[in-house]
C-alpha cells in the first residue's frame, strides 16, 4: 500500500516494507484456490502436503522442491531448537545467495493449518528468501521460498498461501486446511458461534437504504498484456452501491459474498459471517428524477473495492451511486465471466506505469458503460445521471483518481485519499475541484517508532529518509494545487493511518494478523475516522454535483477539530 514515489528510493533489497507478513499481511486477503494436483509425503514423515494445481514438483528422496513461474518453493523437515536457526541452516543449504543482510524477523501468523513464524531475507543484488517455520517437539517443518526479485514474490502471493495452507503438519495443529474446491460451501472449520466477535459497520446516516450488485465488463478494445494467455481482453469486476427500495423482510447482503468468505476463512482463520454491512444485494433501485450523481471508486494497490465498504454504502445513501473497480491481475481476487478466479502478475501488482495506465483506461471504460448501464441493466435503469461524474480513490486508487480526471473531461471532480499524486497532475496540477485527504502526518522517525511497536524490529535503512522524501512532495503537489482555485482542498486527518480510510479498522477484530496492515497505530476512534471522513467527502461532492454548499468546505470547522484544513485561493 506504499506510494510509487516512496518505494522507488529503496533498493530491491531494501522493500520490506512492501514484503512485511507477505504470507499473511500486506497479501491481505489474496484469496488462493487451491486444486490439489498431488500429493508429496516428507521422508522424514514430518508433514505431507497436498500439492496445489499449477506447481511443478521436482522433489527428491530428502526433501520437496516445488516451482512456478521463476519461484521456487523447498520444503523441508529439519532437526532444529527454533524456527531461527532451522530456517538459518537451510538458507546456508540451498539459497546463500539471499543472506546478503540480516534476516528479517516477521513474527508468526495463525492459519488452520498452525502457527507460523515467518523469516525474510534479501540478498544484495535484489534476490529474496521468505521462510515460514513451524517448530513441533525438537524439529520444524520449513517452507523456504527464493525468487530473483520482490516483483516475482508477490504476484505469487495467492499461490503461496496456497502451498502453505496445503501443509498437514504431523504432531502440529488439528486444524487442517480444508479444499477450496468448493468454494461455495460454508467453512467447515468453524470458530464456536459464542466465541465470535459480532462487528457491525457503522449505519449509513442518509435518507436511502443501499442495494450492492456486481458485474463483470469485458473490454474487446484491450488486449490484456497480464493475462496467461495472448490477446485475451481486458476484465473488469464491478461493485455498484446504490440508493436502494428493498423489501420491508429483506436482510442485508453478507458483508463478503460466500465464496469470498470460504476463502476468507482459510487464509485467516477468521470468519466474516461475523461481520455485518448494510446493503442489500440486487434490491430495487430508489427511483430519482434525472438519476443520481455517479462516484467512480479506484481502491488500494492489491484491494478490491469491497473493502472499502463502510464509507461507500454511506456515500450511496445520501443519493450517490458508487461505482468501485476490481483492476484486474492487481486486485486481490477477480473472476472471469465463467467464474475462472484471475491470478495476480508482476507487472499487475506492481506500482508500475503499466499498473497505472490499466487502471486509468479501466476508470474511463467505466465512464463509458455509465450510459448502457442507466438504459439497458434494468435493476438500475433511470437510476443514474451519467453528466454528473467524479472519481475518487484510496492509495495508488486515488493517484488514478487525480490523473484520470485530468486526462478526462467527463469528470467533474475527485477526492485523492493518502496518496503522493502520480503522472502529469503532480506535475501540472488540476483545474477541477480536487480535495487531498491524507492520514496525520508523520515524520520518518514516527512511522519507525510504530513500525517497531508493530513489527518488534526497526525500519529498514534509509526508510526514515524515504517517509520524509515523500512527505515534502506531498507538500510541494498541495502547494500547486492550492495555488491553482480555491475549489482545491487539503485535508490532514490527525489519530488516522493509512488504512483508515478502508474497512481495516473492523476487519482486525476478525483477526489480529491483520493489525499491521492499519498502516500504523491510529489513536483517532474507527467510527468518528469514519463519520469524518464522510462528511468532509459529501460536503464535497455534494457542492460539486448537487449544487449545494457547505460550511466545511469554507475553512477549519470547531465540530472537526481532528482536521487540518486548508483551502486554495483564486
Amino acid at each position: 500500500m506504499l506510494t510509487k514515489t516512496l518505494i522507488s528510493v529503496f533498493s530491491p533489497a531494501r522493500q520490506i516494507i512492501r514484503m512485511i507478513g507477505l504470507l499473511a499481511i500486506v497479501c491481505m486477503l489474496v484469496l488462493p484456490v487451491v486444486a490439489q494436483n498431488s500429493t508429496y509425503t516428507d521422508p522424514a514423515g514430518g508433514f505431507s502436503l497436498a500439492v496445489p494445481a499449477g506447481w511443478s514438483d521436482e522433489s527428491t528422496d530428502e526433501y520437496g522442491v516445488f516451482t512456478k513461474v521463476g519461484v521456487t518453493a523447498y520444503l523441508i523437515t529439519v532437526e532444529a531448537a527454533d524456527a531461527e536457526s532451522a530456517v538459518a541452516g537451510l538458507v546456508e543449504r540451498f539459497a546463500p545467495q539471499v543472506a546478503g543482510e540480516a534476516p528479517n524477523m516477521m513474527g508468526t501468523f495463525p492459519a488452520p493449518n498452525g502457527s507460523w513464524t515467518q523469516i525474510l531475507y534479501a540478498g544484495p543484488d535484489g534476490k529474496i528468501g521468505l521462510a515460514v517455520a513451524q517448530p513441533v517437539d525438537g524439529r520444524a517443518v520449513v517452507l523456504l521460498v527464493v525468487a530473483d526479485n520482490m516483483g516475482e514474490l508477490q504476484a505469487l502471493g495467492a499461490d503461496l498461501q496456497a502451498l502453505n495452507l496445503a501443509i498437514n503438519v504431523v504432531g502440529g495443529s488439528e486444524v487442517t486446511a480444508r479444499s477450496q474446491a468448493q468454494p461455495e460451501a460454508a467453512p467447515d472449520v468453524t470458530p464456536d458461534p459464542e466465541a465470535l466477535t459480532d462487528v457491525a459497520l457503522p449505519e449509513p446516516t442518509g435518507s436511502y437504504a443501499v442495494g450492492r450488485t456486481r458485474y463483470i465488463w469485458i473490454d474487446d478494445s484491450r488486449q490484456d498484456t497480464n493475462a496467461p494467455t495472448a490477446g485475451d481482453p481486458r476484465v473488469i469486476n464491478v461493485w455498484v452501491w446504490y440508493p436502494a427500495m428493498p423489501a420491508a423482510d429483506a436482510d442485508p447482503a453478507p458483508y463478503l459474498p460466500e465464496d469470498y468468505r470460504a476463502l476468507f476463512w482459510d487464509l485467516y482463520a477468521a470468519d466474516t459471517a461475523s461481520l455485518h454491512g448494510h446493503s442489500y444485494a440486487d434490491a430495487p433501485a430508489a427511483t430519482s428524477e434525472g438519476g443520481y450523481p455517479v462516484l467512480i471508486f479506484s481502491p488500494g494497490n492489491g484491494y478490491n473495492a469491497i473493502f472499502s465498504a463502510a464509507l461507500l454504502e454511506e456515500i450511496a445513501s445520501h443519493g450517490y451511486v458508487v461505482v468501485g473497480l476490481d483492476h484486474a491481475y492487481n486486485a486481490l481476487l477477480t473472476t472471469t465471466p465463467d467464474g475462472r478466479p484471475v491470478n495476480r502478475t508482476p507487472q499487475g501488482i506492481q506500482q508500475s506505469e503499466e499498473a497505472f495506465v490499466n487502471r486509468i483506461v479501466d476508470v474511463r471504460y467505466a465512464i463509458d458503460q455509465l450510459a448502457q448501464l442507466n438504459a439497458d441493466f434494468p435493476l438500475l435503469a433511470g437510476s443514474l445521471d451519467p453528466d454528473r461524474v467524479a472519481i475518487f480513490g484510496h492509495s495508488f486508487g486515488g493517484a488514478t483518481a487525480a490523473e484520470t480526471c485530468r486526462m478526462d473531461e467527463r469528470c467533474q471532480a475527485a477526492i485523492v485519499f493518502d496518496v503522493p499524486l502520480q503522472g502529469e497532475v503532480a506535475r501540472s496540477g488540476l483545474d477541477k475541484p480536487i480535495m487531498l485527504f491524507d492520514s496525520e502526518r508523520l515524520s520518518g522517525e514516527a512511522l519507525g517508532v510504530e513500525f517497531e511497536q508493530l513489527y518488534g524490529q526497526p525500519l529498514p535503512a534509509g526508510a526514515e529518509e524515504a517517509v520524509d522524501l515523500s512527505n515534502a512532495f506531498r507538500d510541494d503537489t498541495a502547494e500547486l494545487l492550492l495555488g491553482m482555485s480555491s475549489d482545491a482542498y487539503r485535508l490532514i486527518l490527525d489519530g488516522s493511518r493509512h488504512n483508515t480510510f478502508s474497512d481495516m479498522p473492523w476487519l482486525v477484530d476478525l483477526q489480529s494478523a491483520l493489525r499491521p496492515e492499519l498502516g500504523g497505530l491510529p489513536t483517532l476512534e474507527r467510527d468518528r475516522s469514519l463519520r469524518v471522513i464522510a462528511d468532509y467527502v459529501l460536503a464535497f461532492f455534494d457542492t460539486v454535483l448537487k449544487g449545494a454548499s457547505s460550511p466545511l468546505l469554507e475553512g477549519a470547522s470547531p465540530d472537526y477539530p481532528e482536521v487540518g484544513f486548508s483551502r486554495g485561493q483564486d
